[in-house]
């Protein structure tokens, strides 16, 4: 497990307005019904308990400064929005943006504690491998799909292990799978494939294309495709 200091609590601070975001925005400014309001009241009586939280952590003034005005301008906000019975569209919209300059220094500052303590973690773990193992180690990368591009993690290992061929599937992203086990299953798959690979094609590689890509690549263009509409 990846233990970063700081990185959960700024995170987690950070999300505080994209959670009062997604309470708020699907009412589209109407007034609220009973469950919004009981939303929005479960969670403005959790941000007494971040701030309690955030408060027991070693922050520097500036990080002490922003995690402040995320808190108290969330809970100001949802106080408005309790009191008007409404959020209009451009005031959340405004909110967001006020919220910006504090969430992207939280950004930031987590990601630098994330990959500092990625980048200790991987000094200690390469130490126990053999040299020729060094050259073949195999990373699978956990995460949601809308993170995907340009994920932290990825980017770290690509510049790791010298930007690895994406076909070689060296360095593996495992959508919405997180714990131990679930990625181990995918590594099984992934070396079975390549067994099938070398079995059948003589290519390690071969299995991580789709089996019908080549047929596919020519047949495709010689089909009369249909049209997009009556009038065409």
């Amino acid at each position: 497990p990846l233990r970063a200091p700081l990185f959960t609590e700024l995170k987690t601070i950070a999300h505080i307005p994209v959670g009062l975001f997604s309470i708020l925005d699907p009412t589209n400014g109407a007034s609220f019904a009973a469950a919004d309001r009981a939303a929005l009241e479960r969670y403005r009586d959790l941000i007494p308990q971040a701030r309690a939280a955030i408060e027991r952590i070693d922050l520097t003034p500036a990080q002490e400064a922003h995690q402040g005005l995320i808190l108290e301008a969330s809970q100001a906000f949802i106080e408005r929005a309790l009191g008007d019975g409404r959020v209009a569209p451009a005031d959340l919209t405004a909110f967001c943006r006020r919220m910006r300059p504090s969430i992207d220094a939280n950004i930031e500052d987590s990601t630098r504690a994330y990959l500092d303590a990625l980048n200790q973690q991987m000094g200690l773990a390469l130490a126990q491998l053999e040299p020729k193992e060094r050259e073949s180690y195999v990373v699978i990368v956990g995460g949601v799909r809308q993170a995907r591009m340009d994920n932290a993690a990825m980017q770290y290992f690509d510049r790791l292990m010298n930007d690895p061929a994406p076909i070689s599937q060296r360095l593996m992203d495992a959508e919405n799978i997180f714990e131990e086990p679930g990625m181990l299953r995918m590594l099984g798959f992934h070396t079975m494939a390549s067994r099938v690979g070398v079995a059948f094609f003589d290519d390690p590689d071969h299995m991580n294309r789709d089996v019908l890509a080549q047929a596919a690549h020519a047949y495709i263009p010689t089909l009369q495709l249909p049209t997009s509409g009556p009038d065409r």
